[in-house]
């Protein structure tokens, strides 16, 4: 009876070490489930945060692109008329700067146009529909938009296709 009686003792004391490791390990999974609701509620709030910069950027960009593209516009048209020379008082080298000037305005006009494309993308408000074009265009337009630049510079531009 008396080894019965210490060895529930000692199966007691060794129960009772357990419900304390137990214990511990459950205080432990508390305090890392805190840990992490926590961190959930930080993601959350970041993540509002940035919905709500992407909405503020998707409406900048829509009011800067309607504040550039009216006097980008009126540009144009009179770049255009010009270019046009309709009462032949300009030399060939101003029609040329008009035209230049035409040229790059449209670029710039693409390139708006191009961005806020891309800002639709981004906020899932546009569709993609790529598209096969001509290589050659490809390459004269790459030409045609760095070979002054380059020449500006000193700078030798080919473009080589392979056939």
């Amino acid at each position: 009876l008396e080894n019965r009686q210490k060895a529930l003792q000692a199966s007691n004391a060794e129960l009772e070490e357990k419900a304390e490791l137990l214990a511990q390990q459950n205080r432990d999974i508390e305090v890392k489930n805190t840990e992490i609701e926590e961190a959930r509620q930080v993601l959350e709030e970041r993540a509002e945060q940035l919905a709500v910069s992407m909405r503020y950027k998707s409406e900048f960009l829509a009011n800067m692109s309607h504040e550039l593209r009216t006097p980008l516009n009126s540009l144009l048209i009179l770049a255009k008329l010009l270019a046009d020379n309709a009462d032949a008082n300009l030399t060939p080298k101003q029609v040329e700067f008009a035209e230049t000037i035409h040229g790059a305005g449209s670029d710039l006009l693409q390139l708006i146009n191009d961005i806020l494309d891309l800002s639709k993308v981004e906020a899932g408000k546009m569709d993609v529909s790529p598209t096969r074009i001509a290589l050659v265009q490809l390459v004269d337009y790459v030409e045609a938009t760095f070979r002054p630049l380059t020449a500006e510079k000193g700078l030798d531009l080919s473009v080589r296709v392979s056939p």
